[in-house]
């Protein structure tokens, strides 16, 4: 997927790719590469925790991961804040086992 990246007025980099309004990240399997950008998820506490989350869910891409449809899980698809908030922190038992079958669970 191409994407461009933009200054918000905060200064902060958000990313773009095409049809979308904004991503949380990209991840490529590759080049085996994740960005994950916090320039949508606030100041304070939840930064980091919703920066991580970006991370964790990007690398499963990098990693040859799928979305999920499970809402507990990181891999679940999200196209706003309000779904990116609502999902999980962890992968389902499902994207486990298919980490482990990677040799990395």
């Amino acid at each position: 997927m191409r994407s461009n990246v933009r200054r918000a007025e905060n200064g902060a980099v958000c990313i773009y790719g095409p049809g979308t309004n904004f991503l949380f990240g990209l991840g490529s399997r590759q080049g085996r590469v994740a960005v994950a950008a916090s320039a949508r998820f606030g100041e304070g506490a939840p930064l980091a925790e919703r920066t991580a989350k970006a991370a964790i869910h990007e690398t499963g891409h990098a990693l040859g991961l799928i979305h999920c449809r499970n809402e507990g899980c990181v891999m679940l698809y999200s196209n706003d804040l309000v779904s990116f908030y609502r999902k999980g922190t962890s992968f389902c038992a499902h994207h486990r086992d298919d980490l482990a079958r990677l040799g990395l669970g």
